[in-house]
């Protein structure tokens, strides 16, 4: 599985998707489908033998060793033989449930691997929309408020969001359902993060935090309408950073923020991912805020 090469390449102003599925794609629809099998087959396996179990009252554990049905059959006549034949069908039984069990890490493994070659793939090909984050100042003149639209801000959504519509959309066209929600979920874990990396390079206002804070509910809501399921779990971390950035003073955290681990005492349900050490690292962001006060806050 290690042909990513094979993923058609998504060229700027390109409109038609592949006729037919990158053999990549088509493995790795294989491979989800072959695990899906492996699971029914053993189900229903399951299924079965306790059915027999039940109406030859036998005990559901298989034996370790098969009985000899000829044996049986001499000493306790036809009926006791055709239960020793039974009860030999089942260990053999046993033994293939078992070979099946055995079977699936092995292909939960190789899919895991693809899905991850995949993401990589694809994050390969829209991470310099994403470093344009890169050439952008948060450290905006002040002059706007919270309700401000930021018109005139400089934003990395429009361009990010195409390449990610682009890409996402030959995915969705080739891949089975759940291979198409691995790779999103994977992707979407691989935005948040970058783009956390990258603003905590960055400085910041309080009318540079609203910006962020606009361009990542855009970004994970984009994200959320292109899967059954939605981006707030990857961008959890990423959400609190741009919290803590649109305070407007130094001690508000102390109102919102507790340990990781416990949930927040405002009622809010929400579990905090940043240690104090990262809360601290954060606020210094702010060009007004002080670190003599960063500093003495009690976390």
């Amino acid at each position: 599985y290690g042909a990513t090469s094979t993923l058609v390449s998504a060229g700027s102003g390109a409109t038609d998707t592949p006729a037919e599925p990158p053999q990549f794609l088509a493995n790795l629809n294989n491979l989800a489908t072959s695990i899906a099998y492996l699971d029914k087959l053993q189900a229903q396996q399951e299924e079965s033998c306790a059915a027999i179990c039940a109406l030859f009252q036998i005990p559901s554990s298989p034996q370790t060793a098969a009985p000899d049905p000829a044996a049986i059959a001499v000493s306790l006549g036809p009926s006791a033989g055709a239960r020793a034949g039974v009860e030999a069908a089942l260990v053999d039984a046993h033994a293939a449930r078992a070979e099946l069990e055995g079977l699936k890490p092995a292909f939960r493994a190789a899919h895991g691997q693809a899905v991850g070659q995949l993401c990589a793939s694809v994050a390969h090909r829209f991470k310099s929309k994403l470093d344009q984050i890169g050439g952008i100042s948060y450290d905006l003149p002040e002059g706007g408020g919270e309700g401000d639209e930021g018109a005139g801000d400089e934003s990395f959504v429009p361009t990010l969001t195409e390449a990610l519509e682009w890409q996402l959309g030959l995915l969705r066209g080739n891949l089975l359902e759940r291979n198409y929600e691995a790779v999103l979920s994977g992707v979407t874990r691989f935005v948040a993060e970058r783009i956390e990396a990258m603003i905590l390079q960055k400085r910041f206002t309080l009318r540079g935090a609203f910006q962020l804070d606009r361009d990542v509910r855009a970004l994970s809501a984009f994200l959320s309408a292109a899967s059954s399921t939605t981006a707030r779990s990857a961008f959890a971390r990423l959400s609190q950073v741009v919290t803590l950035l649109s305070l407007e003073r130094e001690g508000e955290v102390a109102e919102i923020w507790t340990p990781p681990g416990r949930v927040a005492d405002s009622g809010s349900g929400l579990r905090w991912k940043l240690s104090a050490a990262e809360v601290r690292q954060v606020l210094a962001l702010r060009v007004d805020f002080k670190k003599e006060a960063i500093a003495g806050l009690k976390l």
